[in-house]
């Protein structure tokens, strides 16, 4: 375990961040509201996603509603309510529908309504993949990974982390599961990090041939709290260590995205030197540090809008 060294270089006024505040804000490298999003029908806890043309924003609600908003401009445009949504690789979303009508609806970037796939009742969206929809039952604990044109069921497993066009990837007993696209075992890797918890979701990379998965402890011991990042390559099976990992940061503060070009973000507060960007070219060793001030307060959720190259 290490605490960071101080940023050595200001992350700068050109770049831009689009950030979970409610309203949804659009952020610079000195941490500076450049401009904040009109469009947002309601408060409510913010998410913001990253869409191949264009970013989407989840505002959720006590009752248990999302409004999913597409990101134009310096606009929020609605483009529903439902019970969960997720980002499709192609850039268009899924929203699952309220009530008792049990169906997901497929949306492409401009607001058309391209499909509604039917889903069980009781199962809830949990991402949008090149392989299928994969959706958590929660009476049954368990994640199904679900075709996208007819919902009919090609893989269920205790808990399924992600997916790309040629590869399924699910949590098992001893580690990771690797499954082809007909629900076949083709591979297995054992986690890099056992004592701590892991999302349920990892990050798929721009070329979909690797996953970053964030692990994290909440009490490492309390009130500190550590953060660990590995990189999984899908083709060979090897794992690599996110730079200066494990260190102690704010989980709820700090956010990773990935960026079209293959460079991961990794952006919050850490124990020490406060706010502060990392910015990784894997497999590469090294990494830049640059100080980008950010509030402690509430959920980070972010996506690089532009990042210069540093």
């Amino acid at each position: 375990m290490r605490l960071l060294e101080p940023p050595s270089i200001p992350l700068g006024p050109g770049n831009r961040f689009l950030v979970a505040t409610s309203p949804v804000s659009v952020v610079d490298g000195f941490g500076s509201t450049v401009s904040t999003l009109t469009g947002q029908r309601s408060g409510g806890l913010v998410q913001v996603r990253r869409g191949k043309e264009v970013p989407y924003v989840g505002v959720y609600s006590d009752d248990g509603r999302i409004d999913v908003y597409a990101v134009q401009g310096q606009e929020l445009v609605m483009f529903g309510a439902g019970g969960s949504f997720a980002v499709d690789p192609d850039g268009s979303v899924w929203i699952q529908s309220l009530g008792e009508s049990c169906a997901v609806q497929h949306w492409n970037g401009q607001g058309r309504l391209l499909q509604t796939v039917r889903v069980a009742c009781g199962e809830s969206l949990k991402a949008a993949t090149a392989a299928g929809l994969i959706v958590h039952d929660e009476a049954s604990k368990s994640d199904a990974v679900l075709d996208r044109e007819n919902g009919h069921v090609l893989l269920r497993r205790p808990s399924l982390v992600g997916a790309t066009s040629t590869r399924i990837v699910g949590r098992g007993a001893d580690g990771l599961e690797l499954f082809d696209q007909s629900g076949k075992l083709v591979g297995a890797v054992a986690l890099p990090n056992t004592e701590w918890g892991t999302d349920d979701l990892a990050l798929v990379s721009p070329d979909a041939k690797s996953m970053l998965f964030r692990f994290g402890n909440p009490a490492c011991p309390g009130p500190a709290q550590c953060l660990d990042l590995w990189l999984l390559n899908l083709q060979d099976l090897r794992w690599t260590h996110f730079p200066l990992m494990p260190t102690y940061a704010s989980l709820k503060a700090t956010s990773v995205d990935w960026l079209p070009d293959g460079r991961v973000v990794l952006a919050g507060a850490f124990d020490g030197i406060g706010g502060a960007a990392l910015v990784w070219s894997p497999p590469d060793p090294t990494i830049t540090r640059a100080s980008w001030p950010v509030r402690q307060d509430r959920g980070q959720t972010f996506v690089a809008l532009t990042l210069s190259s540093m």
